[in-house]
């Protein structure tokens, strides 16, 4: 029988907004010899502030330079709410999930992620409602006309734009590098591909039924898992939700872009830690500036004029998907809750990342 051959454990922390980091120690892994490709994965944990953890377990075939595995074919101690103890087990079933690590030495890493009710299961419950979407002072483009009603069903989103913590803890790698690096600051140099994977992976690990299929890059907006927010979802929880009458060109305000944003004027060329500026009237940051967002929608200049009123998940098709929010080094005018523009979904760059969304039941 083919081994998997482990040559190290990696342990790793804590990522988002922890009073003290959880410890992982005493990593025990052994491969059953019972002619399966299980292997069974024990640990001790524990968290000086008694939170519950998100416990996720990655693998490296490069000596620990990327985490290039996402392990998702296990049961046990592993994904949302995990308390500390002793003698946690994981079983993975590593044949299913990477057959291609197969006598390649590989190392283990198992992350547990204290949250303390802000890391990545923090989202802000946002109320459905009718808003008028588009540019109301009419000083924008021209693809954000019409001004249009659309009614929305509730939704979840994320408080905060994904993190490098939050991503590498998932994905296994941080691709951000030279313009703001760290746990706190938000991910960029991701394609709308790398976006969505991240979201059916944090769906799976959380016991979640995935979005996306990754063949066909479609989207079930019917299932529990998470995903990318359509345009007007995003635009509607940057507006302030039922606060949309607000009426504020920027997420948050009209007046005051500094203090809600990084961006051109102060950001001093690069990201930001998530959730340091002010947040709008959901208590949602970063919506104006830090990192732009990647939506769920084909991007179309012209679809404002056929858009259905209720739910609109964007055209059918098209070359480029829908980028929200502004970026680090915009100006003001691109920071505009109404500006929307589009980019291939294989690009990645310094400027664009992305938050997640739930369907709410």
């Amino acid at each position: 029988m083919k081994k998997i051959l482990i040559v190290l454990i990696i342990l790793s922390g804590v990522y988002l907004y922890c009073n003290e980091p959880p410890v992982v120690s005493n990593i025990i892994v052994e491969q059953r010899d019972d002619g399966s490709y299980l292997v069974d994965i024990y640990y001790d944990l524990e968290d000086a502030d008694g939170d519950s953890m998100l416990v996720s377990v990655s693998a490296s075939d490069d000596e620990g330079i990327s985490w290039n595995y996402v392990i998702v074919s296990v049961e046990g101690d592993i994904g949302n709410d995990i308390v500390s103890g002793n003698g946690k087990q994981v079983i993975w079933d590593f044949a299913v999930d990477h057959p291609e690590v197969l006598n390649i030495p590989t190392m283990i890493r198992i992350t547990a992620d204290d949250r303390n009710g802000e890391g990545i299961e923090s989202m802000i419950f946002v109320e459905g409602g009718l808003f008028e979407m588009g540019d109301q002072f009419n000083e924008g483009n021209d693809d954000e006309l019409p001004v249009h009603n659309v009614t929305l069903s509730n939704f979840y989103i994320g408080q905060y734009e994904v993190t490098q913590g939050e991503y590498e803890a998932v994905m296994g790698s941080n691709p951000a590098h030279s313009y703001g690096v760290g746990d706190y600051y938000p991910v960029y140099y991701v394609t709308w591909y790398n976006a969505v994977q991240y979201c059916n992976a944090l769906s799976e690990i959380e016991g979640l039924t995935p979005c996306y299929n990754l063949s066909d890059w479609s989207c079930d907006f019917s299932v529990d898992g998470y995903r990318l927010p359509t345009e007007a979802e995003w635009e509607y929880a940057a507006r302030g939700g039922l606060n949309w009458e607000d009426n504020y060109r920027y997420s948050g305000t009209t007046d005051n872009l500094g203090d809600y944003a990084w961006y051109y004027n102060n950001s001093g060329s690069q990201t930001h830690e998530v959730g340091t500026k002010e947040p709008n009237q959901l208590n949602i940051y970063d919506m104006s500036g830090n990192v732009c967002e990647w939506c769920n929608d084909w991007y179309s200049s012209s679809y404002y004029g056929s858009s259905p009123s209720s739910d609109p998940t964007g055209p059918d098709n098209g070359s480029e998907r829908m980028v929200r929010d502004g970026f680090w080094n915009n100006y003001a005018s691109y920071c505009r809750v109404a500006d929307r523009h589009g980019d291939h979904p294989s690009t990645s760059q310094d400027s664009v990342g992305f938050r997640i969304l739930r369907t709410a039941e």
